[in-house]
């Protein structure tokens, strides 16, 4: 091997080193986390606020009870809603630079219900149970509750194409 070579895995392994940090965060389920807390004892929740502040979330079946602008520097709109499995109150804070998340918290009305993620910012039982999550990501509205049905089309084909690796329905 000559030094052009070795200098060239040199570079290449020290990039992929660089790079290895740089992968995306898992995601964690912001319907689960609020049912999760709500039903630990008080011993258990600060261990389990602390494990999930700065995480990002994903939100469904979020039910707008209350729409107002913000009016701190930043701009944007604050949506009040309700986690359906746990009745937590979710604030979530929509910035105008999400330009597609902004339009749909325009058009969002009360009893309107949304998806979306962000990072969890504050969480709190008490004195007033509340979760917020800023900056939202919406993105779209959403149906009030999960399909009682089937919804993956292998469960509704049996002779749909699956892929082998992709995790499958219990039957």
């Amino acid at each position: 091997m000559t030094s052009r070579q070795i200098m060239f895995w040199v570079v290449c392994v020290g990039w992929a080193g660089m790079l290895g940090p740089l992968s995306a965060e898992p995601v964690q389920n912001g319907n689960e986390l609020a049912l999760e807390l709500v039903s630990a004892t008080p011993q258990a929740r600060p261990a389990l606020i602390n494990e999930h502040l700065r995480i990002l979330h994903t939100f469904r079946y979020l039910r707008v009870t209350k729409i107002e602008p913000i009016t701190d520097e930043k701009k944007g709109l604050r949506l009040e809603t309700l986690e359906p499995s746990s009745d937590l109150p979710v604030i979530l804070f929509v910035r105008p630079f999400h330009k597609v998340a902004y339009r749909i918290a325009q058009s969002l009305q009360t009893n309107d219900c949304v998806r979306g993620n962000g990072r969890i910012v504050k969480l709190q039982m008490t004195p007033e149970p509340m979760m917020v999550v800023d900056p939202t990501a919406l993105y779209s509205k959403d149906r009030a509750t999960p399909k009682g049905e089937k919804e993956m089309l292998s469960e509704v084909d049996p002779n749909a194409v699956v892929d082998p690796a992709a995790p499958r329905a219990a039957k």
